[in-house]
């Protein structure tokens, strides 16, 4: 106790080199936080058959780090691949308070396919495929923010700007989705999905870019193993 009022004295010395140094550990400590949940996300592998059968392909420096849609044929035509979809983080801002909502650019059709612990009616479904400037949003983000179908949802994004140079985005909320769990239920607080097509179509930074694929793979062999999986074509891919 008795160095307390030198330390004290000693921070507000230089008081420009102390506020730096306290921003440096807060813009740390929000970093962490933001990327651990986006990368708990990204990397959320299902329950029970699902998380045996679903691999994520990412670049292999960072999952910031965008891969090219050329590359969707080449995953598909891989012995024991079953179905491909992928995602593009959006960066979602709602209400102008950031970080209170995760969005991703989906491909509806396939999403929906390879997502079961995500449950929805069939009509919703359809219509999140079919409406090009579709969302669909999380059941109690819905219920948070009071969110109805048929409601226009304004979002921004703090990553990626429409052609004329607004960050500011709106799309149609076509469809409420659920968890098919606790688990899942608890995270529908803050998720939404929007269409990819209108996504890809009205960003500036340009089209035919992923952030990640999912790949759902042929169900493992009776004796335990992973089938026809072939790893290293995933590894060679995701560079």
């Amino acid at each position: 106790m008795k160095y307390l009022s030198l330390i004290w004295a000693s921070l507000f010395r230089k008081k420009t080199r102390t506020v730096l140094t306290m921003l440096s550990i807060f813009s740390a400590f929000l970093l962490f936080g933001l990327l651990s949940a986006v990368n708990a996300l990204f990397n959320t592998s299902g329950t029970g058959e699902v998380a045996t059968t679903r691999l994520v392909v990412q670049a292999r420096t960072s999952f910031t780090v965008s891969l090219p849609m050329s590359m969707l044929p080449e995953l598909e035509a891989i012995p024991g691949v079953k179905a491909v979809s992928w995602r593009q983080w959006f960066g979602a801002v709602y209400d102008d308070s950031p970080n209170n909502v995760f969005g991703f650019a989906v491909p509806a059709a396939r999403w929906t396919a390879m997502f079961p612990e995500w449950v929805m009616p069939e009509e919703q479904k359809r219509a999140f495929a079919e409406t090009r400037t579709g969302v669909v949003v999380g059941r109690l983000a819905a219920e948070r923010w009071g969110w109805k179908l048929g409601d226009k949802l304004p979002l921004s994004s703090n990553i990626f700007p429409q052609k004329d140079g607004s960050k500011d985005w709106q799309f149609d909320i076509v469809g409420i989705f659920d968890g098919a769990d606790a688990t899942y239920q608890s995270q529908t607080s803050n998720q939404v999905f929007i269409n990819f097509d209108y996504f890809d179509e009205a960003n500036q930074f340009g089209s035919g870019r992923a952030g990640i694929y999912n790949v759902q793979v042929e169900e493992p062999g009776p004796d335990g193993s992973s089938g026809r999986r072939d790893r290293r074509a995933f590894s060679e891919l995701g560079q």
